[in-house]
């Protein structure tokens, strides 16, 4: 805050008008040691004027914040913050296990239980998964689980239909295929 002096005690003289004239400053914020906005300020005699500054940082971290006031390039005052911004929670999907009931057989049906489980510190939303048959390629399952709230877990159960080929197939399990969902691991 920048307050002028009230004028009501000076004479009317030119001289006088001058030292209590508007008052310009520029107000430059610096992060870190580097300006990264700036703006104008105009303060009238005995008036007080209050200015806002933004800054939006890119990643977490600690940051020392400066406010700079000039007067005709000329340093009037400075403010110095130490800052610790932090990231927001975010949820953390994970296949905890995928069992599966039954004997396979060729052409045959089997039940398939996925468990979803979320080790992040937010509730995940509605999250899209695919479980896909390997080698084949075959989408065998597509749906969505969610929301899990932190902790917490889901299970998701589906009938598989086997090959009418005998060999080996793997079930892979992908959660949120399109990365529409921000997570911190996804497997």
């Amino acid at each position: 805050m920048i307050r002028r002096p009230p004028r009501s005690t000076l004479s009317s003289s030119s001289a006088a008008s001058d030292v209590y004239k508007r008052q310009e400053y520029t107000v430059a914020l610096l992060v870190n040691g580097e300006q990264v906005n700036s703006t104008a300020l105009v303060v009238g005699p005995g008036a007080s004027s209050q200015v806002e500054i933004s800054w939006t940082p890119a990643e977490p971290g600690n940051y020392e914040l400066r406010v700079e006031v000039r007067q005709d390039g000329t340093l009037a005052k400075v403010q110095t913050y130490l800052v610790e911004v932090v990231a927001p929670p975010k949820p953390d999907l994970s296949v905890l296990n995928l069992t599966v009931y039954g004997v396979p057989e060729p052409g045959g049906s089997i039940e398939v239980a996925v468990t979803v489980v979320n080790i992040g510190d937010a509730e995940s939303p509605p999250t899209e998964i695919v479980v896909t048959e390997f080698p084949t390629g075959r989408v065998v399952y597509f749906g969505e689980i969610g929301p899990i709230p932190p902790g917490g877990e889901q299970v998701l159960s589906f009938d598989y239909t086997v090959p009418e080929e005998a060999g080996n197939y793997t079930l892979v399990v992908d959660l949120d295929p399109n990365n529409e969902v921000c997570l911190l691991y996804t497997s």
